[in-house]
């Protein structure tokens, strides 16, 4: 079971209102007496219990979960609330909430204090539901708690279970109870190895005392990566046939292989459509695309089946509804590629902002996200880049059918670099996913700049989106359509540089997401830089947008991450005007680091200043230590953007 998250924030609307008896539980009691230590009193919420529970049976899990957090500022006070997500099939019950005055005034309340709501990105691949406890009128000084209880079916002998998290904790503790004469075992990520000890009522216990919060940093990795974290796992004596013991990533993807299986069946319509989607196709890889546009184009919507957390529908009803989630969307690709010759598998993956699997610790828990995995033989065409050798399967492209605006043989940046699981019946394994180079998301802009009698300057420019950087536009053009995508750029335009004025704006390839973006714009704008009469300065380049990146930080205390890499490359033609000659120097900049490179070069032809711009950012991972060498990289690029020239009138 995936836990909840401690401590985590939703904005809810209304109140709760308060009933049953006004006194606090025995184990709040005792939490209340811990004293918090100096180093944790300048947190916004402090955490004084985040206590897990289980029962193990044959059978089932029964978790009893304890939290208790105390709000300490006005900004721990905003939006507080727990959050418990479901997986289908989980019976929730709440014991009781409460709210503790820094009087000692106590407020108990019920179930009619719980509200449900969808669950979010986070949890689209194992959750449905998030039950909300979000007390009324929590002020600062207010400690908050709840405690309820679930049940249901084990799919696996094991659990995650994160120690602490955003805030400082006093204590987190984790017991579980197994029958007698199972095994349990644990491992200790993140923080020294914690020693089991077992209590009175025949638990086996794990606790962790004092942790610090852990600081989110921009560019950083994400939390659960770095927050300590026990990962348990029991089992009966040795049973042939248990599929709920994961002891080998083979084992779980044959698990997940079985529950695909059954689901990737064709009838009639199946067999028109993969006819239709692939049309006029005079190649394989052609084919192949042909099929991913059309299962991108079937809309997600998260629709569990209900007999277990990533079973999907059969692909028949997928594509009658023309609508499913990420396991859905897997099995009805994999199904109308098979119908075309086309082998494929399903794969589990966690997306790069959750955190990363432990490889370690064969789970299925660990995942978020389905994909699938295509066996490509390219006919002359080369090999797409998002591709693996998977030993003895072969070359296979990892393919994310959910992201509609990421084409075939692309990969999006949330999956790049992180681990994923191939299910299949015999060749199940925990692989690492590519990452593409720096070429692979790809801005290339040309620009003319010329000067006109009425002053200012006409600019014309062409940009070409590729890769991921085409995928991040066509998500923002989506919600930016017609004439507003030429509104937001005169917006943009006039907050930087003042009005200007359109003359044409032409958008190709938004809808074709293996294509790429081409992007016209012919407009005026004024003098960017200033007009002293017989001089005149201005910026050297007109690129108009850069992925670089800002550090402002000083120092860092988390590892700093780039996750994917991306390259601009920008040619600018300035028309010198008549009676005006360019000064030295002209545009000079370099700049290199383990984060990439950059160059911008300005050299003369004739009557124009031709200035070359190339930026290459590496997918990278560097410790506190290494950061200063990086934030001097993007210190440097921003500083050679800024670069400008200078134009002296030498006649009429």
């Amino acid at each position: 079971m995936k836990r909840p998250l401690t401590g985590a924030l939703m904005v809810l609307a209304g109140g709760m209102a308060p009933a049953l008896a006004d006194s606090a539980p025995d184990w709040l009691e005792l939490a209340l007496k811990r004293p918090v230590p100096a180093s944790a009193e300048k947190a916004s919420r402090v955490v004084y219990l985040d206590e897990g529970m289980i029962d193990v049976t044959k059978s089932g899990m029964r978790w009893r979960v304890r939290e208790a957090v105390k709000i300490l500022t006005v900004e721990g006070q905003r939006s507080f609330a727990f959050m418990a997500p479901q997986r289908i099939g989980q019976d929730f019950k709440l014991v009781g909430g409460w709210k503790v005055r820094p009087d000692g005034d106590v407020r108990r309340y019920d179930a009619k204090a719980i509200e449900e709501v969808d669950a979010d990105g986070s949890y689209e691949f194992s959750m449905t539901k998030v039950k909300v406890f979000s007390p009324d009128e929590a002020r600062v000084g207010d400690v908050i708690a709840w405690e309820y209880t679930t049940n249901a079916k084990s799919e696996a002998y094991q659990t995650i279970w994160p120690l602490g998290w955003s805030s400082p904790t006093l204590l987190s503790r984790l017991a579980v109870k197994v029958p007698s004469g199972w095994k349990i075992s644990a491992i200790t990520r993140n923080h020294p190895e914690i020693p089991a000890a077992k209590d009175d009522g025949g638990y086996t216990v794990w606790e962790a005392r004092d942790l610090s919060a852990q600081k989110s940093e921009p560019l950083g990795i994400p939390l659960r990566e770095a927050v300590p974290t026990l990962l348990v796992r029991w089992a009966p004596p040795e049973t042939e046939g248990d599929v709920r013991r994961f002891d080998t990533w083979e084992s779980v993807g044959r698990w997940y292989a079985g529950i695909v299986a059954p689901q990737v069946v064709a009838d009639a319509q199946i067999r028109r459509t993969a006819t239709e989607a692939t049309a006029g196709t005079a190649s394989k890889l052609e084919a192949i695309r042909g099929i991913a546009r059309f299962v991108q184009s079937v809309r997600y919507l998260d629709t569990a089946v209900g007999r277990s957390t990533a079973e999907p529908h059969p692909a028949p009803q997928i594509l009658k509804n023309r609508f499913g989630d990420c396991e859905d969307k897997a099995v009805l690709t994999i199904t109308l590629l098979r119908e075309i010759g086309i082998e494929a598998f399903p794969m589990l993956a966690l997306t790069s902002g959750e955190g990363t699997v432990a490889p370690e610790f064969p789970a299925p828990g660990f995942f978020n996200h389905a994909i699938v995995a295509v066996r490509v033989s390219p006919d002359g065409e080369g090999v797409p880049p998002a591709g693996i050798e998977a030993q003895s399967m072969g070359r296979l492209v990892i393919f994310d059918p959910t992201s509609s605006n990421t084409g075939f043989g692309d990969l999006p940046d949330y999956l790049q670099g992180t681990r994923a699981l191939l299910a299949d019946s015999t060749h199940g394994a925990l692989i690492s996913l590519p990452v593409l180079p720096p070429e692979a998301s790809l801005r290339e802009t040309e620009a003319r700049i010329s000067f006109p009698n009425r002053g200012g300057i006409d600019v014309r420019t062409i940009n070409r989106f590729s890769g991921q950087y085409a995928a991040d536009l066509r998500t923002h053009y989506e919600a930016l359509r017609g004439d507003k995508r030429k509104e937001e750029f005169l917006s943009w335009l006039s907050g930087h540089f003042g009005k200007g004025e359109m003359r044409g704006f032409d958008v190709t390839g938004v809808e074709t997401p293996d294509q790429p973006i081409v992007r016209t714009i012919d407009f005026w704008m004024p003098l960017p830089g200033k007009d002293l009469g017989t001089v005149r300065m201005m910026a050297a380049s007109l690129h108009l947008f850069t992925r670089a990146d800002r550090l402002n930080e000083t120092e860092r205390v988390t590892p700093l991450r780039i996750g994917a890499g991306y390259m601009e490359s920008d040619r600018t033609t300035i028309e010198i005007p008549a009676g005006w000659k360019i000064l030295e120097p002209l545009p000079s900049a370099e700049a290199s680091s383990p984060a990439g490179s950059y160059s911008m070069k300005g050299r003369l032809e004739g009557a124009t200043l031709l200035v070359e711009r190339t930026l290459k950012v590496n997918a990278i991972t560097v410790p506190p230590s290494g950061y200063m060498p990086i934030k001097k990289f993007f210190d440097e690029v921003l500083k050679g953007d800024a670069t400008g020239i200078a134009m002296e009138k030498t006649g009429t």
